[in-house]
């Protein structure tokens, strides 16, 4: 386990293996690159490209397993379900995977395959799992229904929904309390071939309400042929559900920190000062506030200044602690409120103040709790 700081945040990374079985049969190998994503509890590890085994030069040899080493990703948490594929490259690409194993320390989780992930062989799903089309997406609560969400692969080259991918896109609909259905389809391309308009294998799709994080979850793994219109889409129920508390404080969330200082004479202070934030999934660290983004010489007289942070998600926040050491030749600050900005969510906090924060003027302090007003 190996924790980094990132502007006061410990995040557990982990070192992961993973050892891919070929089946021992003729012709079971493949010389195609191969691509694989990890899904654990607490998020995904990116597509990893499984290029330089640690047993074989000649990797994914029948028979063979190669072992890959992963190090720095982000702790999952407990694995549920690896998602592997190849480009369909090379002179032999048809591969029989057997088995893929993954370890994280003292825990092993296994995935048994047995098929082949050939564009030529059986399901073929390696040729027809990408689409080159738009796709469009209703959602569902009860009876009321969002209008069809369109999403527009067409005028963006094309680069959504190639196999094996991930997407995700911001989507305004109707915010029903929950979504238990969804129609989802997509659209032929006009004056193209058949192999463009073919099926779209999509596994799985999630929409999660930006408002309070709930995640929906709809699996979906099979082959969905191309419509012309809505009526005609694929009708799926919700597989799952995920509360939004849980969810947040596993993403890492941008903060903008805005420190007001007041304008009245004298106002600037030459102190070191610091910044603690509560929120309602936890606080962080106590984090100097060294180098604003708009001033050298920050704190000074009717100044804004302003701080970058970066911290998994502190959820709604209601408290910030403000420090100053009184060092320097003006140490005395007339402090005027500080803003917080969610860069994911744009919601703002503010936490006001307007009085004089020193050991020897008024109020006699040099640290205050601040409770937000939004």
């Amino acid at each position: 386990l190996v924790k980094r700081t990132k502007i006061g945040l410990t995040i557990n990374y982990n070192s992961y293996e993973i050892d891919v079985t070929t089946t021992k049969c003729s012709g079971s190998g493949t010389d195609a690159n191969v691509f694989c994503i990890i899904f654990g509890q607490n998020g995904d590890s990116n597509t990893l490209k499984l290029k330089k085994s640690e047993k074989h030069s000649n990797k994914f040899e029948p028979g063979n397993t190669d072992v890959f080493k992963f190090n720095s990703i982000l702790d999952l948490g407990v694995l549920y379900k690896i998602r592997i594929w190849h480009d369909d490259s090379l002179l032999n690409p048809s591969w029989y995977l057997e088995k893929v194993v993954v370890k994280q320390a003292l825990k092993i989780f296994s995935f048994p395959v047995n098929k082949w992930l050939s564009s030529t062989k059986y399901d073929k799903q390696i040729r027809d799992a990408g689409i080159h089309g738009n796709v469009f997406l209703i959602l569902c609560c009860g009876k009321n229904r969002s209008q069809s969400l369109q999403i527009n692969n067409v005028q963006n080259r094309e680069k959504f929904f190639s196999r094996g991918s991930t997407n995700k896109f911001n989507l305004k609909a109707k915010n029903f309390a929950k979504i238990d259905s969804i129609y989802l389809g997509h659209e032929p391309l006009r004056n193209s071939t058949s192999r463009a308009n073919s099926s779209w294998f999509c596994y799985d799709v999630k929409v999660t309400n930006k408002l309070n994080g709930d995640t929906f979850s709809f699996l979906i793994n099979k082959p969905l042929q191309p419509t012309t219109s809505v009526e005609q889409a694929s009708y799926f129920k919700c597989t799952d559900v995920k509360d939004g508390t849980f969810n947040q404080k596993l993403v890492p969330t941008k903060y903008e920190v805005n420190v007001y200082t007041g304008d009245v004479f004298g106002a600037g202070t030459d102190a070191n000062v610091s910044l603690t934030l509560c929120g309602s999934n936890g606080t962080t660290n106590k984090q100097k506030l060294a180098k604003s983004l708009l001033f050298t010489n920050k704190f000074e007289q009717g100044q804004r200044n302003l701080f970058s942070w970066e911290y998994l998600d502190l959820g709604k926040l209601y408290k910030a602690i403000v420090a100053m050491d009184h060092s320097g030749a003006g140490a005395a600050w007339f402090f005027n409120k500080i803003e917080v900005v969610n860069l994911c969510t744009k919601e703002k906090t503010t936490f006001p103040y307007s009085k004089w924060l020193d050991k020897s003027v008024n109020e006699k302090q040099t640290a205050l709790e601040l409770f937000a007003r939004y």
